[in-house]
């Protein structure tokens, strides 16, 4: 359950590049469309009392898209930050990026920050969006500081007599990643859906 008891919906933002292929376009037009959606969805769950909504728009496997694309669904990552944080002010939504930020370009970071500071004073309902995600390099990360290998990560979990002091931090944070995989209340796939794409880029 979210913060506030209210409801949580998580979006897999799927679907946009292959929705504009089958019209005959490109597939960067297909992730514009889906900012368009973006902003209707998002003012539409704020109106109706959800609480978080997660939108899932960039995991760290869409690195492998070709440069250009990748390229351009960042920056209209970044444009979409610097148009709508003030729109999400006035409707006192407040805006949070999870994931990665290390791989990101710098303009992006900076609008990133720009986001959240600005809007950190507003309650009415969470945005969250996934950037440079993956529940891998998450539980790798918490066990770098002991320098341990993924083999050793995995028999920690296996085997509980073998686990050092970092496995503890380890298991927490695959916990953590796991309740929040678990918070929402209701998934929605677009691509399973087969309608107008939701979001910046499919998984």
């Amino acid at each position: 359950m979210s913060a506030g008891g209210g409801l949580h919906i998580a979006i897999i933002m799927d679907g946009n590049g292959r929705w504009a292929q089958r019209r005959g376009m490109p597939r960067s037009a297909g992730h514009i469309q889906g900012v368009k959606a973006v902003r209707r969805i998002v003012e539409a769950c704020a109106h109706a009392g959800i609480r978080t909504l997660t939108l899932y728009a960039f995991s760290s496997d869409n690195w492998h898209r070709p440069g250009p694309e990748v390229e351009s669904l960042l920056k209209l990552l970044r444009c979409y930050l610097s148009t709508e944080t003030r729109r999400c002010r006035r409707h006192s939504i407040r805006i949070n990026i999870i994931g990665r930020r290390d791989r990101l370009p710098a303009a992006l970071v900076s609008a990133i920050d720009d986001s959240e500071r600005l809007t950190a004073g507003c309650a009415r309902m969470r945005l969250r969006i996934a950037v440079d995600y993956s529940s891998k390099h998450s539980i790798l990360e918490a066990a770098r500081i002991d320098g341990a290998s993924e083999w050793n990560i995995l028999k920690s979990i296996i085997y509980p007599a073998t686990r050092p002091a970092w496995a503890v931090l380890v298991l927490l944070t695959f916990t953590q990643i796991w309740n929040d995989a678990a918070n929402p209340q209701l998934y929605i796939q677009n691509s399973a859906l087969k309608t107008l794409p939701v979001a910046f880029a499919t998984l």
